[in-house]
């Protein structure tokens, strides 16, 4: 047993003598330095923020830019969501029926709920702006005639994405122009 330590011993002074005090050094600084990085992310996501993204004003042109643009991209989405929805069940049974609607307006609440979070997490001149969008933007109205179109036995897939297209079109002009106005008078 006293020969084990005397060799033990002397691999640690040969180790210390070629210069791998270093290593370990370095293996100890970069083991405490992982710790204390996991520690301040876990510091920094249990503190409660305020639930906005940037803290400074948005101008209001940023604001209507931002918001216009972030509902035309999700728009997108929704239409090609939309066309998988119609293209997978039959519209002409009605035992599907009822189910289409679900999932449309399933679909187009959950879709519209994302960029709605998004625009309130922003400090713009108008507070909770995806609120305030959706209130002049007439969401209920929306849902039914997409409905209504998507559900109509005349038209074919394209002829509904299409009309879809323009229906969004026409709701999201009028909805921008009340935004803007909004924010030049907020702003």
């Amino acid at each position: 047993m006293d020969a084990n330590k005397k060799v033990n011993a002397t691999m640690a002074n040969i180790d210390l003598e070629k210069g791998r005090k270093g290593k370990y050094l370095s293996q100890y600084a970069l083991g405490l330095s992982a710790i204390l990085g996991w520690c301040f992310a876990l510091l920094l996501i249990s503190t409660k923020s305020s639930d906005v993204i940037y803290k400074e004003q948005l101008t209001p042109e940023i604001s209507y830019n931002y918001t216009r643009y972030t509902v035309w991209f999700h728009s997108e989405g929704k239409v090609r969501e939309l066309r998988s929805i119609l293209s997978q069940y039959d519209i002409n049974d009605p035992k599907e029926i009822g189910k289409i609607k679900m999932l449309i307006k399933s679909m187009l609440i959950r879709r519209t709920e994302v960029y709605t979070q998004e625009l309130n997490a922003l400090n713009m001149p108008i507070p909770s702006m995806g609120q305030y969008y959706l209130t002049v933007f007439d969401f209920e109205r929306f849902l039914q005639e997409v409905v209504e179109v998507s559900l109509s036995k005349e038209m074919s897939l394209d002829a509904k994405m299409i009309s879809v297209y323009e229906i969004m079109f026409v709701y999201q002009t009028e909805a921008n122009k009340r935004v803007k106005t909004a924010l030049w008078n907020a702003g």
